[in-house]
């Protein structure tokens, strides 16, 4: 399972040309509204109602067309930009290989179950490419990047501490694949201290 990046230029372009007609409807609204202020200024007002029409749609037929020069100028440049940047993206989801990864559980070769996808929304790091593991001996289900780090879920570590938690993971042998996950031991010493918490927060709800 990958993604499409590379669209056809054509995409780029409608694009591009739906941007620029946003650009002048927003121009619009606000010469509209500018446009009402001003006929209630009394150095407006001493013009004819004709002649207050005429220099509003001056204005605004200047403007528009401002607005679609300068899109018109940068267009086939931005256009080639974002075309370039998803040619980038699309290749590196495309055409980078997997490499062999042993199981951090059981350190079982793992196999590379063809789901990988782009990962570029980190700005903390270089754009890689994430592709899942499967361990045949103990069925675990592993991500790793490109370059070899294990990609590590930010819910497995205590929002406090920082510390990894303890969760019990159960595969179950149905089609399709299906996980149970329950607390462990530490997990379960705090029911009680929830359910106590629970209960005090019900006695004290304010009902208005």
């Amino acid at each position: 399972m990958s993604f499409q990046y590379l669209e056809p230029k054509e995409h780029y372009e409608d694009r591009y040309d739906v941007g620029t007609i946003r650009e002048c409807l927003k121009q619009l609204e606000i010469i509209e509204e500018v446009g009402q202020k001003m006929k209630l200024e009394p150095t407006f007002q001493k013009y004819p109602e004709s002649e207050q029409e005429r220099n509003t749609g001056l204005f605004r037929d200047r403007m528009l067309f401002w607005i679609q020069a300068h899109r018109y100028k940068h267009r086939a440049s931005t256009i080639a930009e974002w075309f370039e940047a998803d040619r980038i993206k699309q290749d590196k989801q495309d055409n980078t290989p997997t490499s062999k990864t042993n199981c951090p559980e059981c350190d079982s070769a793992m196999t590379d179950d063809s789901s990988h996808h782009l990962v570029d929304w980190d700005y903390h790091k270089p754009m890689r490419v994430l592709f899942t593991f499967n361990c045949p001996k103990c069925k675990k289900r592993q991500g790793v990047y490109d370059d070899g780090e294990m990609h590590v879920s930010k819910s497995d570590f205590c929002p406090e501490c920082k510390q990894k938690l303890e969760v019990k993971e159960e595969v179950l042998a149905e089609i399709p694949p299906k996980v149970e996950y329950s607390l462990s031991s530490v997990g379960t010493e705090l029911q009680s201290v929830i359910k106590e918490l629970e209960k005090w927060g019900r006695q004290h709800v304010k009902v208005d």
